[in-house]
């Protein structure tokens, strides 16, 4: 028997031999070592406290937290590995003097049957400092135009501070935490969730992620206010010097102003009234200059530049003009009486001598014939006290009609009046029936 084991014992040995490598390059040609690169790999930051806890702050440097692994194994391990399963070790117990912490790589499955795992990136680099806290005020800004005809009116967020730590040197270099809210074509009120970006003092937008915010947004509300173009009204108080009355001409410069408002608000406005300008003593026109936003009703504001809100008022004074007028008789009546009642003046014998006082161009305007005297009977009445009036004689003021505006004086003077009734004859006159008589004697 050992007589046949050791026969051809060479050959044996030989075949052996072959089989193995006939074996090995079996295998190798089915499940072939390979290499398979993962990209983006995050890496993972371990004891970070060991940096925070002393008051500091670290930033990452030369993006070297995302590095690119490759892994040698065997095909049938590499296809059931992912990027998920690669793991990438920071240790910040084991920072250099020179802020580097080497980086282990693993996997989470097959580690022990992985070829090797590498990285070109061996560290990561890091910077440390002081940690800077500040405080800044919230500044809410718009971009964009509203709607044609409507201005921007109050902004308002929920939050206006922020409290920022981070980084000394960027911490400091941060001026400004704004707000900004596009308001281009709107013509309603806005509100709306609005993110907080920091800026420098050149308007350069700063995003760090070590700045840590302690609201990263805030709500803001925007009024949208509607428009309008309002014309002005002025009122004089005061009575110009001796010989002189207002004109009724009162202008200003601007004519009109725009304002803003709700649009129920400026839909109810047609004039803005700036009254009590004083003009005492005042022998000619009187120059002023008034700020239109004194004047403006509550909820209405001025649109336009502060030196435009200085509104230049012309205040018209002349001198008062003088002109007596022979007015008829005839244009003296008494109105309201009852009826079958006449009345007529005993004591009136020709035209009446009146003095009318007032502006120049409406005292020439004026003709004795169109100068009309009444005297009010249901006025008498009302006086008097009684329901009727009765037959006798009256003594009462004659009304003259002139015109309201231009006029600052009249001669006033009494008549007596006769009230009598009316005799009932079937020749009774139109004027009778109507119970108005005037008496020319």
């Amino acid at each position: 028997m050992k007589k046949k084991l050791t026969n051809n014992l060479g050959l044996k040995i030989l075949a052996v031999f072959f089989s193995v490598i006939l074996w090995l390059i079996v295998v190798n040609i089915n499940d072939p070592v390979v290499a398979v690169s993962f990209s983006g790999i995050e890496v993972e930051i371990k004891n970070a406290d060991s940096i925070t806890g002393q008051g500091k702050v670290y930033e990452i440097l030369e993006g070297s937290n995302k590095i690119d692994v490759v892994v040698r194994a065997k095909r049938s391990i590499i296809d059931s590995l992912s990027k998920e399963n690669i793991r990438a070790v920071a240790d910040m117990e084991e920072l250099t003097f020179m802020d580097t912490v080497g980086i282990s790589l693993s996997t989470n499955k097959y580690n022990d049957k992985l070829e090797s795992i590498t990285s070109s990136t061996e560290n990561l680099k890091i910077n440390i400092e002081n940690v800077q806290k500040v405080q800044l005020v919230v500044t809410c800004e718009t971009t964009g135009d509203p709607a044609a005809g409507y201005v921007l009116g109050s902004i308002k967020t929920d939050q206006n501070l922020v409290r920022l730590s981070g980084p000394e040197s960027t911490i400091s270099k941060v001026s400004k935490a704004i707000a900004s809210v596009n308001i281009g074509g709107m013509s309603a009120d806005i509100s709306t969730r609005v993110e907080l970006k920091l800026y420098d003092s050149e308007d350069n937008l700063i995003e760090n992620s070590s700045i840590v915010k302690n609201i990263d947004s805030v709500n803001v509300n925007v009024e949208i206010l509607a428009t309008k173009d309002v014309p002005i009204n002025y009122t004089a108080t005061g009575t110009p010097a001796t010989g002189y009355m207002l004109s009724g001409v009162n202008t200003g410069t601007p004519a009109t102003v725009k304002v803003a408002g709700k649009q129920a608000v400026v839909d109810a406005l047609s004039v803005i009234e700036v009254p009590d300008i004083n003009v005492t003593g005042q022998d000619s026109d009187m120059a002023t200059i008034i700020n239109i936003k004194d004047y403006l009703p509550d909820n209405v504001y001025y649109v336009g530049s502060v030196a435009d809100s200085q509104i230049s008022v012309l205040i018209g004074i002349e001198p008062i003009a003088t002109r007596t007028f022979m007015v008829p008789s005839t244009n003296i009546a008494v109105t309201g009486l009852p009826e079958g009642m006449t009345a007529e003046f005993p004591n009136l014998e020709g035209p009446v001598e009146v003095e009318i006082s007032g502006l120049p161009d409406v005292i020439s305007a004026l003709s004795a014939n169109t100068i009309l005297g009444v005297v009010s009977g249901t006025e008498l009445k009302e006086e008097l006290g009684v329901e009727e009036l009765q037959e006798g004689i009256y003594n009462r003021q004659v009304i003259f009609q002139l015109p309201e505006a231009g006029i600052s004086s009249i001669t006033t003077f009494s008549v007596d009046i006769l009230l009598q009734k009316q005799e009932e004859t079937q020749g009774a006159s139109t004027a009778e029936e109507d119970g108005t008589n005037t008496t020319n004697e």
